[in-house]
This record gives structure tokens, sequence and C-alpha cells, in this order.
């Protein structure tokens, strides 16, 4: 029973195809919003391309292939079983592996005899500089 009857039978009354075309825009919405997301993200650093990759690809491989979660467990079911929560998942456990855990990387462009260098001490340096500490690394030489 319903706490509303009225209610409840004028959402039933409407038609599937309308609830579709809801469903379709709502999630379009949502889309577009991932997408605006990812659109802030440095995709020139190797990290967040994997987190993406790999979180898009497990969401899809899922959702395609969903009798990949047959042989589990329930309680992994619940888990393996829906595109959204393994690629959110993915991408949380990546992002923390990547990001939160381990050695951290800096904003180095380059290692120059031994020591990192950053873009800001590199725009710094002369054009003579430039060349005869960065081109042993394009000849070979180092």
């Amino acid at each position: 029973m319903s706490p509303l009857p009225k209610a409840g039978v004028g959402v039933a009354a409407i038609p599937h195809p309308v609830i579709g075309g809801a469903s379709l825009a709502m999630l379009a919405s949502v889309a577009v919003g991932g997408i605006q997301t990812l659109t802030k993200v440095d995709m020139k650093d190797n990290r967040n391309a994997v987190i993406v990759s790999t979180s898009i690809a497990l969401a899809l491989l899922v959702s395609f292939k969903p009798e990949i979660s047959a042989d589990m467990p329930f309680w992994l079911q619940i888990l393996f079983g829906s595109g959204v929560t393994i690629g959110s998942l993915t991408a949380i456990v990546l992002n923390l592996l990547f990001f939160h855990l381990g050695h951290q990387h800096g904003d180095d462009v380059a290692v120059v005899v031994g020591r990192s260098v950053g873009l800001e001490q590199l725009n710094q340096i002369s054009l003579e500089e430039f060349v005869s500490a960065l081109a042993p690394l394009f000849t070979g030489a180092v």
C-alpha cells in the first residue's frame, strides 16, 4: 500500500516511452557533467590517463558482459555486477594508489647530469645552457 495511492496511480499511468525518454535525457545530462569534469583533468599525466581508461574499460566490460560476475560469490556480485560500481571503485582505488600512497612525483620535466630540473628552472636558462645541458639526451651521449 502506497502512502499516496493516487500519486502512485498517476505515476503508473505514464507511458513507458515517456519514462524512457526522460531517463535518456537524465543519463545524457549526467554524461555531459562527467565529460565536463574530465576536461579539467591533466591527461598529459599518464597516471590520470590510466585511471580514466581503466575505469571506463572495466565499467564497459561489466556492462557488456554481465555474465563475468556469475561465478563470483554473491557479495562480490554486488560490486562487480554494475558497470557504474566497478568503474567508480576502480577510479577511487587507482587514484589512491597513484596520488596518495608511495613515492610522489614532482613537477620535474627532465633529469640533467643526475639532478631533476623543473619547468621554471628550464625556462630561466639561456639557449646555450639549454642546448649544452639537454643535447646529450637526444644524441645518446648520456
